[in-house]
């Protein structure tokens, strides 16, 4: 809500003002702080015990427009550290009746941080910690991390972006910072399917703008028509696959869920498909990317024109 509202600003305001820490909310699908900014302290996982253990310090959390919280894994610890106290500035009152804990107020979440950026009286937290900084991907193959440092060194930090590609979602908040509101957009839910249409969509609502989707291999394969779309409206879309062979986040929940062998998971191996491939066959061109040398080419490709473009990027 922070970010459709256009409060960012007022949000940037308020945290310097308090000297607060300031964390993405779990499965937060905009842009509503600066990701670079030195009171910006990450995103918060969708897991009640991991939230509480990254609140640990903290007295008052303050939630801005979203819900408190999402959960993706089950977790019998509170959420909220001991004595911390929680208030939510919400526009959904179902947001506000499934909070555990806490006042809510309901709401224009943009006037409230408008007014709470001008009254609040100035703050002295001490417990403003440091983001750690990511180390420099291995250059030598080509790897999640190093996909992702590498687009962020070609996209401009207004132009926008659109991602599908959960089990890289980690990896791509340490190299793919999102700096400016209203030039991020993903899913809110977790589910698949909604990312390259919504790309498709954004593409035609913004036509004087580049537009990225970066997606995996596994989100790719619901919707891949979408680019026949992109193709016959011209559209300004370039659309990156991270192709990891495989369904990794059902492997990964296969592990937490303690399935033996969750590697040869039946149904999660998507080797042999030729994205590249694909793409032409909906009348749209690509390139395959193997090596980081590849990449930097098939991404000057990329932005060569204002056509839709697909680059598949095979990582391990």
């Amino acid at each position: 809500s922070v970010d459709r509202n256009h409060a960012a600003e007022a949000a940037r305001k308020l945290a310097e003002h308090c000297r607060a820490s300031v964390f993405a909310a779990p499965f937060s699908a905009r842009c509503s702080f600066p990701e670079t900014h030195p009171q910006f302290m990450g995103f918060l996982p969708a897991n009640g015990e991991l939230i509480h253990q990254q609140l640990q310090g903290h007295d008052l959390v303050l939630v801005l427009g979203a819900p408190a919280f999402t959960y993706h894994v089950e977790s019998e610890c509170p959420t909220l550290p001991e004595g911390a106290r929680l208030i939510q500035i919400t526009e959904s009152l179902p947001h506000a009746a499934m909070a555990e804990a806490g006042d809510a107020v309901l709401g224009n979440v943009g006037q409230a941080l408008h007014w709470l950026a001008e009254h609040v009286i100035p703050g002295n937290s001490s417990v403003l910690r440091q983001r750690p900084i990511p180390p420099e991907p291995d250059r030598s193959e080509l790897s999640v991390a190093l996909a992702l440092q590498q687009l962020a060194q070609t996209r401009q930090p207004h132009e926008l972006l659109v991602e599908e590609a959960p089990t890289s979602r980690v990896v791509m908040h340490q190299y793919l910072p999102i700096e400016q509101p209203g030039t991020f957009f993903t899913m809110a839910s977790g589910g698949l399917g909604w990312g390259l249409p919504a790309a498709v969509g954004i593409a035609m609502a913004r036509p004087n703008e580049r537009v990225w989707c970066v997606i995996g291999d596994g989100s790719t394969m619901y919707s891949l028509q979408a680019l026949w779309t992109a193709v016959q409206y011209q559209l300004n879309l370039k659309v990156i696959v991270l192709n990891n062979q495989n369904y990794a986040a059902l492997r990964r929940f296969a592990r937490v869920f303690a399935f033996p062998e969750p590697d040869k998971l039946v149904g999660t191996t998507l080797g042999g498909l030729d994205f590249v491939a694909l793409a032409q066959g909906q009348q749209c061109p690509g390139e395959l990317a193997t090596t980081p040398a590849e990449l930097a080419d098939a991404l000057k490709a990329a932005t060569a024109n204002r056509k839709p473009y697909l680059v598949e990027v095979k990582v391990p």
